[in-house]
């Protein structure tokens, strides 16, 4: 009698755990790394939580074995990135193209989460800005240290549809105080949209694609393309080792999404990868 008094008393404290269990309300984590492949993800550096990147970019792959397929013309930028909160994060980046220093600042505003309270997506905004200290083009004339300032906004918008597929929007906008041509606009529109897929817990296939709208950019004989690139990233421990194939060779955002003349169908395709360590300052 008491036997079964036992196990039935077990299923029963068993099945309200699990009910219990089944009401949480858990945040979901859409994204291996705070970066997608040149741009952000709507993941936040958790506080106390320090990242060092490396980013490499390499030339044309079509320049041949002569010039190692791109790799004799290598640019690399590094970047420190710091989670004062778990929802807020602040980073510096350092670029050898057009010796670009960029600090940034991203806040997490809304969480995708499952269980007794669902919400359908996270939210989070992005303010970066970018100061390039390379030699005047033309020194002769009165050169303004703020024309040197360039501004990205950005809201990212990510959805998590299945274990496997992550989805993510990212309307954008930059502010050049320096155009090339007089009639340009200072300010550059721009939707990006991105994903990854999981292939397994340690690996992910990753995408990247903006549309510009270029006609506020009078290019002269540079003609603008849309940046697409497409990544593998591999995590291991608190790494995250990405290669990808992109036709953009600019890490800074005002390079990336307003700068890329790579023409993938004309074989201009340039191969980069990303790396990143991420270290723990909290006890």
């Amino acid at each position: 009698m008491l036997k079964h008094i036992f196990i039935s008393t077990t299923l029963i404290l068993s099945t309200l755990s699990l009910k219990t269990i089944a009401q949480e309300t858990i945040a979901v984590k859409n994204f291996y790394s705070q970066h997608l492949i040149h741009g952000h993800t709507t993941e936040s550096l958790e506080k106390g939580v320090m990242d060092f990147r490396i980013n490499h970019r390499f030339g044309e792959i079509k320049s041949g074995a002569y010039d190692l397929f791109g790799a004799d013309q290598a640019t690399t930028s590094l970047s420190l990135e710091y989670g004062f909160t778990d929802n807020f994060m602040l980073g510096l980046r350092r670029s050898s193209l057009n010796k670009t220093f960029e600090l940034y600042g991203k806040h997490k505003l809304l969480k995708q989460t499952e269980g007794a309270k669902e919400f359908p997506f996270s939210l989070s905004i992005l303010f970066n800005g970018s100061y390039s200290n390379k030699k005047w083009d033309y020194p002769e004339r009165d050169n303004k240290v703020s024309s040197r300032y360039t501004y990205t906004s950005q809201l990212l918008i990510s959805h998590k549809f299945t274990d496997f597929l992550t989805l993510q929007l990212m309307p954008s906008l930059v502010h050049r105080n320096l155009v090339k041509y007089k009639d340009d606009s200072n300010n550059l529109l721009a939707l990006g949209i991105g994903g990854n897929f999981k292939i397994n817990h340690r690996l992910a296939l990753t995408m990247e694609y903006y549309l510009v709208n270029h006609s506020d950019q009078l290019s002269g004989s540079v003609e603008y393309r849309n940046p697409i690139s497409i990544g593998l990233d591999i995590k291991t421990g608190a790494h995250v080792f990405q290669l990808f194939l992109s036709n953009s060779t600019q890490v800074a955002e005002k390079g990336f999404i307003g700068e890329t003349t790579g023409d993938p169908l004309n074989g201009e395709i340039f191969f980069g990868f990303n790396i990143s360590k991420a270290f723990s300052l909290k006890k």
